[in-house]
C-alpha cells in the first residue's frame, strides 16, 4: 500500500570500482526508484553520477509526462537544474545524497528516512558514509512537502507502490555496472 502516515528507514549499500562513468551524462543512472506508484515516475530517486548520489524527487500532483505541462508539484535535481516555478510547480533546491567528492572503489552505505505523506507533513532526511568509517554524516533534511505522488485532477493516492532497486539510465553506448548489497527497511 501507499503507506501514508508511516515511516519508513531505508539502508543501501553500493560499490562503484575506481574509474567507473557512468557513461551517460544528464540525469544520471537511477541506481533505487523508492515508492514507484506509476504515476510519474518515483517520487524519490537515487541518481547516480562519476562522484555523488543525487536525491531525484517528483512529488505531489502530477501531469502526465508527454504533455507541455509535464512534471509534478515539487521537484528537485541537483544534476538537472532546469525548473521552471510555475503557480503549479514548487522548483526545490537540489539535494545529495552523496555529495561530489565521492570516493570510488569503497563501499557506499546511505540511510533514507521519509515520512510517507500527501500533505505538509512529509519529511525525508538522510546519512550517508562510506563504508568501515564510524560517523554518518546527514546530507539531506526535508520538510513540509508531500512524499508521494497523484494524477493531477485525481484524489490522492494510488493504492500501492513499489520499491525498484537496480539500475536505470537513458540510452548511452558504454555499458557500465555497479554492486549493489544490502538493500533493507525497517519502521525504525
Amino acid at each position: 500500500s501507499v503507506g501514508l502516515g508511516s515511516d519508513v528507514y531505508y539502508g543501501y549499500r553500493f560499490y562503484v570500482p575506481k574509474g567507473w562513468d557512468t557513461g551517460t551524462k544528464g540525469w544520471g543512472f537511477a541506481i533505487a526508484q523508492i515508492h514507484f506508484e506509476a504515476v510519474f515516475g518515483a517520487p524519490i530517486e537515487f541518481l547516480l553520477s562519476d562522484d555523488h548520489l543525487t536525491l531525484g524527487l517528483e512529488t505531489g500532483s502530477c501531469v502526465a509526462a508527454g504533455t507541455a505541462a509535464s512534471g509534478c508539484q515539487f521537484r528537485s535535481n541537483a544534476d538537472n537544474a532546469p525548473c521552471a516555478s510555475t503557480s503549479a510547480r514548487t522548483c526545490l533546491p537540489g539535494y545529495y545524497l552523496i555529495p561530489p567528492g565521492m570516493s570510488q572503489g569503497v563501499w557506499q552505505e546511505v540511510v533514507l528516512h521519509v515520512h510517507w505523506a500527501s500533505d505538509k507533513s512529509g519529511q525525508i532526511e538522510a546519512w550517508y558514509r562510506p563504508k568501515g568509517t564510524t560517523s554518518w554524516k546527514q546530507s539531506v533534511s526535508i520538510s513540509g512537502i508531500p512524499t508521494v505522488q497523484w494524477s493531477a485532477g485525481k484524489a490522492c493516492c494510488p493504492s500501492a507502490a513499489v520499491d525498484k532497486f537496480g539500475a536505470y539510465r537513458s540510452y548511452s553506448t558504454t555499458p557500465t555496472s555497479f554492486w549493489l548489497d544490502n538493500v533493507s527497511t525497517a519502521n525504525t
